[in-house]
């Protein structure tokens, strides 16, 4: 690596589904500022809704989409903060 070089990235990673579900609990605006905070995300955006299918929203050909997240760090970091992120996030489907 050149010096001064930083081995830091930035990413983009979506919550999907391979199956259409009932979304029976998502996170509030409350608990999402929180998980921005501990996680020190750039951003992190939840499409799901209480009550409502994924296919009632607007979705891919392949998957069904409930939200993304952008975050910086190295490699190894983003890899455990997306695992920790994935259970911290709440999401109950049925």
């Amino acid at each position: 690596m050149a010096q001064g070089k930083s081995n830091r990235e930035a990413r983009i990673r979506v919550f999907r589904r391979d199956e259409d579900a009932l979304v029976l609990k998502a996170p509030n605006v409350e608990k999402i500022l929180n998980l921005k905070k501990k996680y020190n995300l750039l951003d992190l955006v939840v499409l799901a809704k209480e009550g409502k299918k994924l296919s009632e929203q607007s979705q891919d050909a392949y998957t069904f989409r409930y939200g993304y997240v952008s975050f910086a760090g190295s490699e190894r970091d983003l890899d455990l903060i997306w695992e920790d992120l994935c259970s911290d996030l709440g999401i109950i489907f049925s």
